[in-house]
């Protein structure tokens, strides 16, 4: 083999050194937040889960997330699409448990998605109404709409999916 080809077949297994590394980091950061979710799920059970408010940006936080599943995406040849409807997309929350529960559905609509497909992101204005002995006043709030053209989820299993570690039907094939 030639010096030139040699040089080549190391730059390649070179890529595909550092292509595994970067999917073993990403899952190894996928893995960590789902353990730490775990553990988020005993502090919410004992109520001492304390949320860290901030002011963010969604879109930002949405394009972050959807690189965690970008293998999964690249694979099926998926689009990712973020509808913005011309809103402001900064908002109040708590960034990270806002991220693990997009994270969550987003990783869920990557592995049912059809080939070729695509999942959106559709982001909307909405008024939230809160109701309570103390108050009773209206304030602006975002609704985050998360698609795919895979299979629907059923009327009958959407309370189930809310619950921890549920899966709304073990027979839907990934």
């Amino acid at each position: 083999i030639e010096d030139r080809t040699k040089t080549e077949i190391l730059d390649l297994l070179n890529d595909r050194t550092l292509n595994f590394t970067q999917m073993i980091n990403t899952s190894s950061k996928n893995l960590l937040d789902k353990i730490l979710s775990f553990l988020d799920i005993t502090k919410i059970q004992s109520g001492i889960l304390r949320l860290d408010f901030m002011t963010f940006d969604i879109v930002e936080l949405l394009d972050a997330v959807s690189q965690n599943q970008t293998s999964n995406m690249t694979r099926q040849n998926v689009k990712f699409l973020i509808e913005t409807n011309g809103i402001d997309t900064k908002i109040e929350g708590d960034i990270k448990q806002i991220a693990r529960v997009i994270d969550n559905i987003i990783s869920n609509a990557a592995k049912f998605v059809h080939r070729d497909g695509v999942i959106k992101v559709s982001l909307e204005e909405t008024i939230l109404g809160i109701d309570s002995l103390a108050e009773n006043r209206k304030e602006n709030a975002m609704q985050i709409s998360i698609y795919n053209d895979g299979p629907n989820i059923l009327e009958a299993e959407m309370d189930r999916i809310f619950e921890s570690f549920e899966q709304a039907d073990g027979d839907i094939a990934r």
